[in-house]
């Protein structure tokens, strides 16, 4: 009987327990976190600076407090974080690494942006090495008290003399599939490795792209993720390493940049130039190989509707309608009629001029430069067909009174001369 009130009293407290702990896990909660360095490489006195960026958030209202630990190695570095914005997100403590902040005013934020930065110095004196710098036990709290943790992220610096060895040289060139664009479509940049000369291989590769943001969006991508990796892309700075940094001296397209023109881009030349460009040696020697860059051009130029026609739409050319003898009307493409002798309707596609076949008489008839051409088919062969009265007009009446005069002075001369005879 104690056995059994003993279980039933286990099982009330772990109830208990599961009612008065608070639950981090959300279902369907997530974000996504990214490190971005400004570099891969410094000389002890120099810094390097990681963007500390949230992104995705799905998480009801949104998020209001971060949790992380920055671990490195105190005897290489000095390490110090500040907010990236202080209007929206608000250092709360630095200690041991671990590093607290939270939305300024505790206002849940959906939004991609850059929350803090960090900033490492190497000391002067280090060796040349490479070093890690891990960002840990990431979490997010959210405004309904929920917790978000984001797996670890791992970076690498590499701390040396980054003078150029001048027996080091390798070849950089861009190649790009077209120049001139419309505005939502790409353009592919190639970026090339060739002709390395630097002890065991090239293991990293930094440069900068210069272009108008306002006019395209901008992607750089591995060109084979089996050989390259993207390491950082920030404000146009992209840093790439061999797979494994496994030094290669293989030539080798190693990366692929694509320029998107925007839909609103306007008409065009626009520069888009590979800047900065370096490449460093495996951490053996770590040395730094300065390229020259490259400059390249794209045309933005949007489809323009072409009108092959010899006459504008909007123009209204005048019409001209010449009528010949033989009543004939001819229409032509160049707006000029002509009639010709048979009293038939000729289209005639060639750009002719007027000619008047009369065979003796020529009229010529203006009309309105508005006039439809089946009205003035119409019109004409209308007017053509018409025949014209032996007299019109007033000397047509003239010429009937004089004859009827005539035919009268006739008929009395002869009924005079019949009178005459009949008395004699």
């Amino acid at each position: 009987m104690k056995s059994k009130v003993l279980k039933v009293f286990i099982i009330m407290v772990i109830i208990a327990l599961a009612f008065g702990i608070k639950s981090y896990a959300a279902d369907g909660y997530s974000c996504k976190v990214s490190l971005l360095p400004d570099k891969t490489s410094i000389k002890p006195g120099e810094a390097i600076t990681y963007d500390l960026k949230v992104s995705d958030i799905n998480a009801g209202e949104g998020v209001v407090i971060s949790d992380f630990y920055v671990s490195y190695n105190t005897e290489i570095f000095d390490c110090k974080v500040k907010s990236a914005d202080e209007d929206k997100w608000v250092m709360n403590g630095f200690l041991d690494g671990k590093v607290t902040m939270s939305t300024y005013g505790v206002q849940p934020t959906k939004e991609d942006q850059t929350i803090a930065k960090i900033i490492l110095t190497a000391k002067t004196g280090v060796s040349n090495n490479s070093y890690q710098v891990d960002l840990t036990e990431i979490s997010f709290i959210t405004s309904d008290d929920q917790k978000i943790e984001i797996p670890n992220i791992q970076t690498n610096v590499k701390v040396g003399e980054s003078s150029n060895n001048n027996n080091y040289t390798c070849d950089f060139s861009v190649s790009q599939n077209k120049s001139t664009v419309k505005p939502g479509e790409s353009v592919e940049y190639d970026l090339k490795l060739s002709n390395i000369n630097a002890g065991n291989g090239i293991v990293l590769s930094d440069f900068f792209i210069e272009y108008d943001s306002n006019n395209f969006d901008c992607k750089v991508i591995s060109y084979d993720e089996t050989k390259w990796t993207i390491n950082a892309a920030l404000n146009g700075k992209y840093t790439l390493s061999t797979y494994g940094l496994q030094p290669t001296k293989e030539s080798q397209v190693f990366a692929k940049a694509i320029l998107t023109a925007k839909t609103n881009a306007s008409n065009n030349t626009y520069q888009v130039n590979f800047k900065n460009v370096s490449f460093t040696t495996d951490e053996n020697d770590n040395k730094n190989i300065p390229v020259a860059g490259k400059n390249t051009t794209i045309i933005v130029q949007q489809s323009q509707s072409n009108n092959n026609s010899n006459t504008p739409n909007n123009i209204v050319q005048p019409t001209e309608t010449n009528n010949n003898s033989n009543g004939q009307t001819n229409n032509q493409t160049t707006n000029q009629l002509n009639n010709n002798s048979n009293g038939q309707t000729i289209n005639n596609d060639s750009n002719s001029q007027n000619n008047n076949n009369t065979s003796g008489k020529e009229q010529s008839v203006k009309t309105n430069t508005n006039t439809e051409k089946n009205n003035t088919k119409k019109k004409s062969t209308k007017n053509n067909n018409k025949k014209s009265l032996p007299y019109s007009g007033t000397a047509g009446t003239v010429g009937i009174v004089l004859g009827f005069i005539t035919l009268s002075a006739s008929a009395i001369g002869l009924y005079l001369r019949y009178r005459y005879l009949n008395i004699l």
